[in-house]
């Protein structure tokens, strides 16, 4: 992640909008960020934080996102940071706004979020929805790194970047779990845990459950006198082994016991069917005799009907004979009616025919009145087109005249504007002219000046050289005097030691002759022994003054080594300088001529830029007189023209109408018009009569004919039918229509007569034949059936008892059948579950830590991380602590309660043991906190290639380190921005922004808030 654009709006200590570039710093690598305490420095990590994360950088600032808004700020300016970053040569930018309540408001508002990628300068929406819950996780998925994480590998803040050196082993868990994201083995191991504990409770449920059920059987089954289960289910200690054997045997007898019932089911059956079949012969015998009474009876209910059934076939005969002749005699009816209806047709005609003659001699009379009127119609349309005609010129002359008047009109106010138009622009051209040459003149003064920007920017890079060069110089010196120092403290602490040395060699020497004695051979030498020459002990020997002296002559080495490699660095360092040709002095002389030339030099160059821009416009100005003063006079031509066109135009049409007015053809016409108009009406309104008369004549003529020939038709049809009628009834046998008309019946009664025979008919020959056939029951008795049934009834008892008893002893069985397979499937449960339980047993003791090496899952994997992280710390540690100290991971227990793996010591190379690193003095534990973040940092980026960390922020730390110390840390952050990366560090140590290249700085107003400003080394 690298930033490159921040901006800051009422936020912290920033009263209004606030912006850093940062791509300017990053073309430097490192920069130092400075200025007052309180003045708003770590406020800038806050900023990015909270834009990326809607948190603050440091972990005690994180949850005070409400307080980051300015209290310098106005109530109408909403606190939002603008972020834009780069990631994986992507550009994006973020926009998170800190909503708040205004005055006289009681709720909150302006909370806003917007994600945008850049492509091309132009902003592209990242998410589909602009809120947080959907931005929140897509800064997460592009950074690849969580708040927490970003705030241990990315943005070290004030003092929190050393917990991880220093904490315990559970808070290292913590951070660990933060930073790799451990939670999911923990997890894995409580879930297994779980896992477990379940697996128990089924066990001991299915445990249970079987001791249930067993004790359950006997209470299943009918407890039989030879049964064994009640004896095996009361005992204390169920065997189940026992138990299935006595369920066995159950199951056996039962078996045995369903085919007796079996055999007695079959019996009492066919004795069921031998009592049905008698009683159905019974009943059969019985209901035989039943039917030849009620046979009998009926037969001579039938028989009483033939009287009146022999009259309805006289009736129906009749009917029929009638309705054979009935054709003959509608048809004499309906010849009757038409004849009646043509009379009548033919008076109606009649009278129509007479109105429609006299209309006819009228309309034709009208005709030829209004024929006579069209030569006069001719006349007056042929005036009317010709005034017509003339009217629309009589217009134009009208119109021509009143173009004339207007034309003249804007041809005086063209000529005025034109002469205006052509004044200016000779006056513009005057200023444009005396303008030109004073900018011709500051022109040669411009190019004349010399290059004051590269001549200050070279003397600016002497006086950087010339104060470098003597700031090494100093530092040489000031290594060269502690080199004489470091001798002569050398020289010193040697002589007093070697003082010291030989009396202890003494002391020694008396130690070993105390075990000698005259003779003896020496252990060290091999002589012998002479008691004379033995040593013996020094009177002011002190061995505490032996091992300070000691101390002292070893520390004056180092301080000679230390001080001997500074002297030659600063050597190494002069040499690589270039010494300055010039003092400080003649620097800041040349620099304030310049400064003064540059001045006026400026000044003249913006007053030939304003005079060039003054130019420019009236230029512009007077190019556009010109084109007015084209246009006017092209636009006067124009109605010139015109005007003498319409004057032509008015001049002929004037002498081709003459003195006649617009208004008097325009009488003329509507008067001829209206004269026009009443002939035409009387003339169509004449025809329209006449036409329709005529019509109306001629259709009542036709309809005349028609009707007479209609009532002469009518009566001879009339003829006709009578005589057809009258020869019909002779020949059926009427003596006259009124014994036919006695005769006729409705065919629905005729319909009725013929059903009713029918069913007599029919009734008689079934009887007839039905008493034929129970003719062998006539007489006999009715049989006594109630014995029968009873006989029925027992039976069918015997077969239900017989029944009952299978599926009484088929339940038996299956219960057993059930039991047993029940009882089965509990012992294969269990056996499965405990096997399966200590399994998981085995393995969550194993994740949960419960195991020789008190380690669980989740930490096992923490050691292997902080392994790594250790291994990328040491490489630079070494450089950082001159191949002193490096970091060791310890593996002891500390007691058998806690977990081992993520405690940390380290291991002095100079004292040759292991130690806590609390014992670590503050520069040294800066030195090894900085050399784990950047350990982390790396590692983060080898476990996973989609983190890149092009950019890392240090806040405070540096104040704890010695000179040598500070100058290996600042060799250390130079070497990462030489992989890459920017480096970006607050604080106050004088040496350490000397050597920044860039300082980005931070300035507390007096007024309270702050400002910042970036200046280049």
């Amino acid at each position: 992640m690298k930033p490159l654009h921040l901006t800051m709006t009422a936020f912290g200590p920033y009263k209004n909008k606030e912006e850093i570039d940062f791509t300017k710093l990053h073309e430097q690598g490192i920069f130092a960020i400075s200025g007052a305490t309180g003045a708003g420095k770590t406020t800038i990590f806050d900023a990015i934080s909270f834009a990326l994360y809607d948190s603050a950088s440091g972990e005690d600032r994180s949850g005070k996102v409400d307080g980051l808004r300015s209290d310098f700020a106005d109530d109408n300016l909403h606190t939002s940071v603008t972020l834009r970053f780069e990631m994986h040569s992507r550009v994006y930018e973020i926009t998170r706004q800190l909503g708040h309540v205004k005055q006289g408001n009681k709720t909150k508002t302006g909370d806003k979020i917007e994600l945008f990628e850049i492509k091309n300068g132009k902003p592209f929406l990242c998410t589909e929805k602009q809120n947080k819950r959907t931005i929140d996780p897509k800064i997460i998925e592009i950074i690849g790194l969580d708040a927490d994480q970003f705030r241990q590998i990315v943005m070290l803040p004030q003092g929190e970047f050393r917990k991880l050196l220093t904490s315990n082993s559970l808070d290292k868990e913590e951070i660990l779990r933060k930073i790799f994201a451990t939670v999911r083995y923990q997890q894995i191991a409580l879930h297994m845990n779980e896992h477990k504990k379940h697996k128990d409770a089924l066990y001991r449920e299915s445990k249970q459950e079987l001791q249930y059920f067993m004790k359950q059987i006997p209470e299943a089954l009918y407890a039989r006198p030879a049964s064994k289960l009640p004896d095996i289910a009361t005992q204390e200690e169920i065997n189940t082994n026992q138990l299935m054997l006595a369920l066995q045997e159950e199951l056996a007898f039962y078996q045995q016991q369903v085919q007796v019932a079996k055999n007695q089911y079959e019996q009492a059956e066919q004795a069921v069917v031998v009592a049905r079949e008698q009683l159905e012969d019974g009943r059969k015998h019985n209901e035989q005799i039943a039917n030849y009474m009620e046979a009998a009876n009926a037969y001579e209910a039938v028989q009483q009907q033939a009287s009146a059934i022999e009259v309805k076939r006289q009736q129906l005969a009749l009917a029929k004979q009638a309705e054979q002749i009935r054709p003959y005699m509608e048809a004499c009816d309906e010849a009757q009616l038409a004849y009646q209806q043509a009379m009548q047709q033919l008076t109606t005609v009649q009278a129509q025919y007479a109105t429609a003659n006299t209309l006819y001699q009228q309309s034709t009379e009208t005709f030829t009145a209004v024929q006579k009127t069209l030569p006069q119609m001719e006349q007056l349309r042929t005036t009317i087109k010709e005034n017509e005609q003339q009217l629309p010129r009589l217009q134009s002359l009208a119109k021509c005249t009143a173009d004339v008047k207007i034309l003249t009109q804007q041809l005086t106010a063209q000529t005025q504007q034109l002469q205006a138009e052509e004044q200016k622009e000779q006056a513009l051209q005057q200023q444009l002219t005396e303008l030109q040459q004073c900018v011709s003149q500051l022109q040669q003064q411009v190019e004349a000046a010399p290059n004051y920007e590269f001549e200050l920017a070279q003397l600016q890079q002497e006086q950087r050289k010339l104060t470098i060069y003597t700031n090494v110089q100093a530092k040489q010196q000031r290594f060269e005097a502690e080199v004489v120092a470091c001798e002569q403290a050398l020289h010193k602490a040697q002589a007093s030691y070697e003082q010291v040395k030989a009396k202890r060699n003494q002391q020694r020497a008396a130690e070993l002759a105390i075990h000698l004695h005259d003779g003896d051979t020496c252990p060290v030498c091999a002589n012998t022994v002479i008691a004379k020459q033995l040593a013996t002990f020094p009177a002011d020997f002190d061995l505490a003054y032996y091992e300070m002296t000691k101390q002292t002559y070893e520390q004056a080495k180092d301080a000679l080594v230390v001080a001997t490699s500074d002297v030659a660095h600063g050597k190494e360092r002069i040499a690589e300088l270039e010494e300055p040709q010039q003092d400080l002095q003649t620097i800041e002389a040349l620099q304030a001529e310049l400064v003064e030339g540059y001045v006026a030099h400026n000044a003249i160059r913006k007053t030939l830029a304003t005079q060039r821009t003054q130019a420019e416009q009236l230029t512009e100005q007077l190019t556009q007189h010109q084109e007015n003063v084209k246009r006017y006079k092209a636009s006067y031509e124009e109605l010139q023209q015109a005007k003498q066109q319409e004057q032509i135009k008015a001049t002929l049409l004037q002498q081709e109408l003459g003195e006649r007015s617009e208004q008097q053809l325009t009488d003329a016409i509507a008067q001829d018009k209206q004269s026009l108009e009443k002939l035409v009406v009387a003339y169509e309104q004449a025809t329209d009569q006449h036409q329709q008369s005529s019509v109306l004549y001629h259709k009542s003529e036709i309809a005349l004919r028609v009707a007479e020939e209609r009532v002469t038709h009518a009566s001879s049809t009339v003829q006709v039918a009578e005589q057809k009628a009258q020869q019909a009834m002779q020949q059926a046998g009427f003596t006259d229509a009124k014994v036919y008309e006695q005769s006729v019946l409705p065919i629905a009664n005729q319909r009725q007569f013929e059903h009713n025979i029918q069913e007599y008919d029919t009734a008689k020959h079934d009887l007839q034949k039905q008493l034929v056939a129970l003719a062998n029951y006539k007489g006999q008795q009715v049989k006594d059936i109630a014995p029968l049934v009873l006989e029925v009834q027992k039976a069918e008892q015997s077969a239900r008892e017989a029944y009952k008893n299978i599926d009484v002893v088929t339940q038996f069985i299956k219960a057993c059948t059930s039991l047993l397979t029940q009882l089965e499937t509990l012992i294969k449960r269990i056996g499965t579950l405990e096997q399966e339980r200590a399994q998981i047993a085995h393995l969550a003791d194993a994740l949960t830590g419960k195991n020789e090496l008190n380690l669980s899952f989740e930490r096992y994997v923490q050691t292997y991380y902080l392994q790594q992280i250790i291994e990328a710390a040491n490489l630079r540690l070494r450089v950082l602590s001159n191949e002193q100290y490096q970091l060791v991971r310890t593996t002891e227990l500390s007691d058998k309660r806690s977990q081992t793996g993520l405690d940390l010591s380290v291991y002095d190379a100079y004292a040759d043991a292991q130690r806590d690193v609390k014992t670590l003095s503050g520069g040294e534990k800066f030195n090894a906190s900085l050399s784990l973040a950047l350990g982390v940092s790396d590692v983060i980026q080898s476990f996973n290639g989609n983190v890149q960390i092009n950019t890392m922020f240090i806040d405070e730390g540096f104040g704890s380190l010695d000179e040598e110390a500070l100058r290996r840390a600042i060799t250390t952050l130079i070497e990462l921005r030489n992989t890459g990366r920017t480096i970006a560090v607050i604080s106050h140590v004088a040496e350490l922004k000397d050597e920044m290249p860039a300082i980005l700085h931070v300035t507390k107003m007096k007024e309270g808030y702050s400002t910042t400003a970036v200046t280049f080394a």
